[in-house]
Order: structure tokens, then sequence, then C-alpha cells
């Protein structure tokens, strides 16, 4: 894909803003010491699984329990998964949302996390994943979505400290 003026206006203007200190990247540890895997593992309602490191990325699926309806927080709870690649907690984090299931475990880039060499935190779409029993199609709404993409960045915030972009695939309601 060729890229067009506005994205190249937009990396260049998003680098810009997102200048990372890099020697971080490089002490960055990976593997059973690493101190995002711990961050992770701390975090209520989430279990982590650490996947294979890249050179350039620590890896890992999280299973971040959900309600089935934020307006009913004590109901029916589901497992969502979420897939990150982390180049380092202070570099540019994009959020996505795939608009449908992970289609497997694999950390990938988007185009957004792939420019600017950040962070790339996928999230499946509700009740696509682990399917809460019993599932009730009428909580896929953009509202319950939204909520749970919420959740997902009031518990990631604090660790991926760098600026947020949110992008996603289709999904219409």
């Amino acid at each position: 894909m060729r890229p067009t003026l506005f994205r190249c206006a937009f990396v260049a203007l998003a680098l810009t803003a997102c200048a990372v200190d890099e020697p971080e990247l490089a002490t960055r540890q990976h593997g059973l010491d690493s101190p995002l895997l711990e961050q992770l593992e701390a975090l209520p309602g989430v279990t982590v699984t650490e996947l294979p490191p890249r050179p350039d990325a620590e890896q890992f699926l999280l299973v971040v329990t959900q309600p089935v309806d934020h307006a009913n927080p004590d109901g029916a709870v589901f497992q969502q998964r979420v897939v990150i690649r982390s180049r380092g907690v202070t570099r540019p984090t994009t959020l996505a949302s795939t608009g449908y299931g992970l289609f497997g475990a694999n950390p990938r880039d988007n185009e957004i996390s792939f420019m600017l060499q950040g962070n790339a935190i996928t999230v499946e779409h509700r009740l696509r994943g682990f399917d809460p029993d019993p599932a009730d199609p009428k909580y896929l709404t953009i509202r319950q979505a939204a909520a749970d993409h919420h959740h997902i960045v009031e518990l990631l915030r604090p660790i991926f400290t760098g600026n947020w972009i949110s992008t996603g695939g289709s999904r219409a309601e």
C-alpha cells in the first residue's frame, strides 16, 4: 500500500508528538524477568499468557473478565481476549478493535503501530471468543463494546504511559 500524503503528514506529526527515549527499548527485558509481565499479572480480573517475544517486542495474551451488561456489573460476565505487542511502555500505544474475533492469538501491528513503531493492543469484539452462558445478542451494542474498551484502557493506561491512539476494523451493529 502506498502511503498517502495525509498518512505521511499524520505519522510525521505523531512521531514528533510521541518522541521516545530509545534507551528504554534497548534495556527492556524479555522473558520471565519482565517487569511488564509482572504488572500485567497484577491487574484485577485479567489472566496473562506470555507469548514468544520478537527481537523488538514483548508479546502477551490477556483474558479480561467483562460484564455482559455494563449497566449490571454484578450480572453475567464473559472473557474477552486482548493481545499486546509491547515495544516499551512509554512508546505510543494503539488500541485496535477487530470488530470480530482475534483470528488466532498472534499479536500483530496495525498500520498505525507499525508506522510509529509503538505498542499494538488488539481487542476482539465482545462475545466473540469465549461466549458467556447464555450469550444474548441484545448486548452486542456499540455502547457495550465501548464500555469494554474503556475498561481495558483503564486497566492498561497506568502501565502504557505514552500517547494513545484508537482505531479498529469494521463492525455494524
